[in-house]
This record gives C-alpha cells, structure tokens and sequence, in this order.
C-alpha cells in the first residue's frame, strides 16, 4: 500500500481504494459549535505518518458571536497537541478574509484574528502537524 497526503491507498485491481482515517469530532468550549449541518463540523484526526490534521468549519455561537483574540474553540486530547505553540493562517467567513489559529501545548485552539465583526465561520481545514509525543517535553 501507498500513503498519499496522510490517506491509505491500497490497491484494488485495477482501481486503488483510499481510506481516510476515521475522524473524532471536537469537543467545543462553551461559546463556540459547528457552523453549519451544511458543512464538516469541526473534527481532527491522525494519519498514518502521525500527522494530526485538523477540519471543518466552526463558529462562536455564544454572546455576541463575535471571536476574539484568546477565544478557545475546543481543546485536542492527549497524543494531540504541539510540542509547542503553533500558529496558522485560515479562511474567515464574511468575504473569506484571513483570520489566524493559534495551538497551544495544553491543546487549546484558540481563535486570534480574522475579519472585524465576523460573526460568520472560521475553517480549519488545512491545518496539520506533529504531535508531541507521551512523555516529550518541549524543544
């Protein structure tokens, strides 16, 4: 078998059968769910090479529904989180402007900055990287 962007592809004959690995939904903080049943809610999950990818689109539902700076999303379990704090550029709602993600070691995902006023969605889809290790300590 072949591994291809963090899929299993095994082949089937003639055609190749790709398998993502099975996703774990996001447990959320209290202000904040999925965007919307239209879309993948947020979710993460570990490829083969160890890679954890995060996806889905997400939104702060609760007060005002405006994010800001230091807002917690949710929080990556054990054997899920950066040796140490990751920052990534991701697509906003409201005229898809650039907002940014930051990760923290306890596996927060905090919400930093994005279109002023968006009260729409944030994505994360696209962000991946290495898990710390049980027992790592940081760099």
């Amino acid at each position: 078998s072949l591994l291809l962007q963090g899929y299993q592809v095994a082949p089937l004959g003639k055609q190749s059968e790709i398998t993502k690995p099975e996703s774990r939904v996001l447990v959320y903080s209290a202000s904040w769910g999925a965007f919307s049943t239209s879309y993948v809610e947020g979710t993460f999950y570990k490829d083969a090479n160890g890679l954890v990818h995060l996806e889905g689109l997400v939104s702060k539902s609760g007060g005002d529904g405006i994010p800001a700076a230091n807002n917690v999303i949710g929080t990556l379990p054990e054997g899920y989180r950066p040796v140490r704090k990751l920052i990534f550029p991701v697509a906003t709602g409201q005229a898809f402007a650039a907002g940014t993600i930051q990760l923290e070691v306890n596996g927060d995902i905090t919400w930093q900055s994005g279109n002023v006023g968006e009260t729409d969605f944030t994505s994360l889809s696209g962000i991946l990287f290495l898990p710390r290790i049980a027992g790592q300590t940081s760099l």
